[in-house]
């Protein structure tokens, strides 16, 4: 297919916001998990299925921050990777 789409997930205060190709999407609370333990996390595949993958993608370009990024760094962000 050769589609390339440039994702960006942030999250702020328990809000997950989802932008496309530097556009906004979506925003939803996300519910805070009590007494988990974490030793393994996935991009793309199920943390409780080990065989089920929840997209079939190439992750060519991953950024993985420590603070929520804004809008506007998120539009200078897909500017940057010339998209």
């Amino acid at each position: 297919m050769n589609i390339w789409y440039h994702v960006t997930f942030v999250l702020k205060n328990n809000i997950g916001y989802m932008y496309l190709n530097g556009y906004f999407i979506n925003k939803n609370q996300l519910a805070a998990i009590q007494n988990a333990e974490k030793k393994l996390n996935f991009i793309g595949k199920d943390a409780h299925n080990s065989s089920l993958y929840m997209a079939e993608a190439i992750y060519e370009d991953l950024k993985i921050y420590k603070g929520a990024l804004t809008s506007d760094e998120i539009k200078a962000e897909l500017k940057k990777d010339g998209k």
